[in-house]
């Protein structure tokens, strides 16, 4: 069984590599595999839209509003994520 969830944690891992920097890798690795998946979904609409909203990043991903802004909040946390500009107007950076 351990041997299975760490073989499914690396190949997560391996296909997140090509699509993020290694800050944001070390970041995931130490999530669920639940809560991974969850992130990258998120980080992967900010990567395809860096003007995204939260509302349209929680109807993407199918999460709640509030579930997204945690996550976000998270990130920026984590050193991963940066908000440049105004709420409105401005845009998210995966650093």
């Amino acid at each position: 069984q351990k041997k299975i969830e760490n073989n499914v944690v690396e190949n997560v891992v391996e296909n997140v590599v090509e699509d993020f920097s290694q800050s944001v890798i070390n970041v995931l690795s130490g999530y669920s595999s639940k809560k991974r998946n969850s992130a990258t979904k998120i980080l992967k609409s900010i990567k395809n839209d860096s003007r995204i909203t939260i509302a349209q990043i929680a109807t993407q991903t199918g999460m709640t509003d509030r579930t997204v802004q945690r996550y976000l909040q998270e990130f920026q946390k984590a050193g991963i994520l940066k908000r440049e500009g105004s709420d409105v107007k401005g845009t998210w950076d995966i650093v």
